[in-house]
């Protein structure tokens, strides 16, 4: 093969190679926003008006953007607002709480404000990404 059949494999190479990038990277982030986070966390709680807070040892949040919900251990939240620094809920339910929480997705820093007008609780939390168990 002589030196310029090589320049011009080369050359072939590289033109595919750019022109594929932008799709292959699009279609990462189309994967990534499609599959549900798995988060585990730890913290506490503090219950107002009394003052009381206590440890919070093992929480699971589930962020499913697809379907645009947060599981809060247990609790379905809808997503209110999603940047590029944190995912944001809010959800009035028929008893008559409301719930408004963050969660950022840098640092893992969570939030969770539950009221009913009487009482308030207040969940601070700090999450990583759940590893499987087996």
């Amino acid at each position: 093969m002589s030196r310029s059949q090589r320049v011009s494999r080369v050359f072939l190479m590289l033109v595919v190679v750019t022109a594929l990038t932008p799709l292959m990277l699009s279609l990462s982030v189309a994967a990534r926003a499609e599959e549900k986070i798995v988060l585990t966390c730890k913290g506490s709680k503090k219950f107002i008006p009394n003052d009381f807070a206590t440890d919070v040892d093992a929480v699971s949040i589930i962020v499913d953007q697809t379907e645009g919900v947060i599981d809060f251990d247990g609790t379905i939240l809808p997503i209110t607002g999603t940047t590029e620094a944190a995912i944001s809920f809010k959800k009035k339910d028929e008893k008559g709480w409301s719930f408004t929480g963050a969660i950022d997705r840098i640092t893992g820093s969570a939030f969770l404000s539950q009221n009913d007008g009487k009482t308030t609780f207040i969940t601070r939390l700090k999450c990583s990404k759940a590893k499987p168990l087996f």
